[in-house]
């Protein structure tokens, strides 16, 4: 399965990040899940603020800036907590995920 991750933080992080104190709850799980997720065998982009594009076999960082045209089609979209960046890609299934109480 094609699986993007979408976040949109006012600060920049990307798996490299994933033990810095800086980062919330949130930003650490959608680091773990997009990690397991791919391990599982699936192709995983996540779009967010992050430095830099990386590539790492089928685990894929993109800033969210970059996203400007709905041309990329997955099968299953993942929101961090604004439904509002679903309409930035096209998929086939939409999820918004939502940590706070």
């Amino acid at each position: 399965m094609k699986i993007c991750f979408l976040d949109k933080t006012l600060f920049e992080y990307d798996f490299n990040d994933k033990y810095s104190p800086l980062l919330r709850g949130a930003e650490t799980i959608l680091i773990n899940l997009s990690k397991s997720v791919s391990l599982l065998g699936h192709e995983v982009f996540v779009f967010n603020n992050c430095r830099k594009s990386i590539k790492n076999n089928n685990y894929h960082w993109n800033n969210i800036n970059e996203l400007t045209n709905k041309n990329n089609f997955f099968d299953v979209a993942i929101a961090n907590a604004d439904a509002n960046l679903l309409n930035l890609i096209n998929a086939q299934k939409k999820i918004v995920l939502s940590y706070s109480l």
